[in-house]
């Protein structure tokens, strides 16, 4: 090689001149790019050494801009090097400064400790100055197949913070932004935090709404015991008085029916049971369709007698209510079910009362 073209590669290389120095090396051959690239590794290396950070982070970001550029083969070899250069002590806090559309090209070969240090740091800096990173966050939605458990506890660690903070409106807004992505919901979310928004939940209105609305974004991902969670502290906001109690009952409905209840414990299932029909039995009959929605929905999560009560009761006592407004309040699509198992529990007059209160809602 040149001295001389080498002296001036490296004074662009100390000044960050990225734009000289790809020009520079698209015109050369495969094998004077490869040997340019060696020296400029060695350069980031002696400043990583003598502890000039500054200057290292010059050399890693103009490699970070020839990477692609450079050959194929060479390439794991750069990365690699890269990773280790980056990765030590105080270049860490560089990372965030890197391209990321180049440093996420750069993550596939390097080694796996050295990625998931430096996604570590990048996932703790997903916001700051009170304002979400959102290139930063768009990215690691879009990787977050190569996110370790380190960097994954390190976002969740920063999200909770945040939702303690006086700014939590900045994790409500990281949070659905993850969740527009279902693989980035399920790679990125620990139950941890699911836990942490259920904590929020406040029984003030404003408080608890947004709580449960950060909770439904990930309810997908909630194991037995999160959701079991978030279950009994609606029916705490139930039991407590209100004003308007057609309004509270609907709430509290609206968000069970968009939970999977299928694996909660008998126990709890039962409680559901029992406090969900003491209220809605306080408000007017016509407005009871929501609670029927919600029992037939999940009819066999109950006891048998609390199905046969359901049935014999709280069904007959609408068809023979003789108020058409009562009849209509039943959701006539969920009464497709009804029907066999009424028949199947050999309830006939109620099968009897059901069907001729469909013949009068036609007529």
């Amino acid at each position: 090689m040149n001295p001389q073209f080498q002296n001036w590669i490296r004074l662009h290389v100390y000044k960050n001149d990225v734009g000289w120095i790809r020009n520079i090396l698209e015109k050369l051959s495969s094998g004077e790019k490869i040997d340019h690239t060696k020296e400029i590794l060695k350069l980031a290396k002696k400043a990583v050494q003598d502890k000039r950070f500054p200057r290292a982070y010059n050399c890693l970001n103009v490699l970070s801009h020839i990477y692609e550029i450079l050959p194929g083969d060479f390439r794991p070899k750069v990365a690699r090097k890269f990773g280790q250069y980056l990765n030590r002590g105080a270049m860490r806090e560089f990372s965030t400064s890197i391209d990321y559309d180049k440093l996420f090209g750069i993550f596939p070969h390097m080694n796996e400790n050295d990625k998931d240090d430096i996604l570590t740091v990048l996932s703790g800096a997903i916001y700051s100055e009170k304002k979400v990173n959102t290139t930063l966050v768009t990215k690691l939605i879009d990787h977050s197949d190569i996110i370790g458990d380190e960097p994954k506890r390190k976002m969740n660690d920063t999200i909770i913070r945040m939702l303690d903070s006086e700014s939590p409106g900045i994790a409500e807004e990281i949070i659905r932004l993850i969740s527009k992505n279902e693989t980035a919901r399920r790679n990125l979310f620990e139950q941890r935090l699911l836990e942490k928004t259920i904590d929020k939940i406040t029984m003030d209105e404003n408080g608890r709404q947004k709580g449960v609305d950060l909770y439904l974004e990930m309810k997908d991902i909630a194991n037995q015991k999160t959701r079991e969670k978030l279950i009994s502290k609606e029916l705490d906001f139930l039991a407590e008085s209100a004003a308007d109690k057609v309004t509270k009952v609907k709430q509290v409905l609206d968000v069970l029916l968009k939970l999977k209840l299928d694996a909660v414990s008998p126990d709890l299932a039962e409680r559901m049971h029992d406090q969900i029909k003491k209220e809605t039995r306080q408000i007017p009959r016509a407005q009871w369709k929501d609670y029927f929605r919600f029992i037939m929905k999940n009819f066999e999560i109950f006891s048998g007698a609390k199905r046969n009560d359901f049935l014999k009761s709280d069904i007959r006592e609408v068809l023979t209510s003789g108020n058409p407004s009562d009849v209509r309040s039943l959701d006539w699509s969920i009464l497709d079910h009804i029907t066999p198992t009424i028949l199947h529990l050999k309830t006939y007059s109620c099968s009897n009362l059901l069907l001729k209160a469909l013949i009068q809602d036609l007529v």
